[in-house]
């Protein structure tokens, strides 16, 4: 049987981590945010990396079926062109390209919105885990009212990982090209698609589930640090360097990035981060009695030990 959240969170966190009794303050994190942190880090990183694989075979299952019917459409197309005898594509009918591009296009229209099914559900459930359990770690209570916002971001978060990208789209361009030129045949040309796309899509799709993964736990997380009251600064730990052609937010790496106020989240996440990402979003300051925030001495060691890219 499942863990809950607060089960999970019981058997995942730092050792000696509990929320404080008098819940978070600036004074509280100073001393109990390395266990925090820690712990948040640890929930996030788990989640991600148990969905990763479902969602990765869910979006290849995906990408098969899309990849059939667009050489099942280049098939009924080509057998119908003048000169075609009994479907004999294979023998009057070289030049195809413009048939390919057309039913790339054709079956993305029609099967996006379905196939997404395919992927939301382990999506929307990292968003969801993201928003629960850092509202665990956090001791303030989830808002029901925030799920359709959470179904809504997940359905985006789908639609990027199944959506057939310029990067693959060129690939199948190059495949058709090579054949033509190589005076293969629409069957022939199908057999080189069905051999070699699915080797590419593979050697990308894992890559891809575990940055938008990564990108459906923040997005979660973002939203219970904005509805807290105590938190006012958030920043991103764990990536390996701040490259300097990764995304930028105020004129810096968002990889990294430190003490990004409460009410920049949303611009932040538009921004983004690279592909590949594997940072996690954290609180890193938080109010102090006076209303003011935590000063660098009040902070975990771990939140100034950033590798610089």
């Amino acid at each position: 049987m499942p863990l809950s959240a607060k089960e999970f969170l019981d058997v995942i966190a730092w050792k000696g981590f509990e929320v404080p009794k008098g819940g978070w303050t600036a004074q509280a994190f100073a001393v109990h945010g390395y266990a925090l942190l820690r712990t948040m880090i640890r929930a996030a990183q788990i989640t991600q990396r148990r969905a990763a694989p479902i969602v990765a075979r869910s979006a290849m299952k995906v990408f098969k079926e899309q990849l059939e019917k667009i050489i099942s459409r280049v098939y009924g197309k080509a057998s119908e062109a003048p000169g075609v005898k009994d479907g004999s594509v294979d023998l009057f009918f070289p030049q195809h390209e413009g048939l390919w591009a057309q039913a790339i296009d054709d079956v993305l229209k029609e099967t996006l919105l379905k196939v997404v099914v395919e992927v939301v559900p382990p999506v929307q459930s990292v968003m969801a885990q993201g928003y629960s359990k850092v509202g665990i770690l956090l001791g303030q209570e989830s808002d029901p009212d925030m799920n359709p916002r959470i179904a809504r971001e997940a359905r985006d978060v789908a639609l990027r990982i199944v959506r057939i990208n310029n990067t693959t789209r060129n690939q199948m361009a190059t495949i058709v090209r090579n054949s033509i030129a190589e005076g293969l045949t629409v069957s022939e040309t199908a057999q080189v698609m069905r051999e070699e796309m699915p080797k590419r899509f593979a050697n990308r799709v894992l890559t891809i589930a575990r940055t938008e993964l990564n990108n459906s736990w923040t997005q979660g997380a973002a939203i219970q640090f904005q509805n807290s009251s105590v938190v006012t600064h958030v920043s991103v730990i764990g990536c390996q360097a701040r490259e300097p052609k990764s995304p930028q937010f105020r004129g810096e790496s968002t990889c990294n990035i430190q003490d990004v106020p409460i009410h920049e989240i949303d611009e932040l996440m538009e921004v983004g981060w690279h592909i590949n990402h594997t940072g996690t979003l954290v609180p890193s300051r938080f109010r102090t009695e006076d209303g003011s925030s935590n000063t660098d001495a009040e902070r975990p060691e771990m939140l100034d030990a950033q590798p610089e890219g």
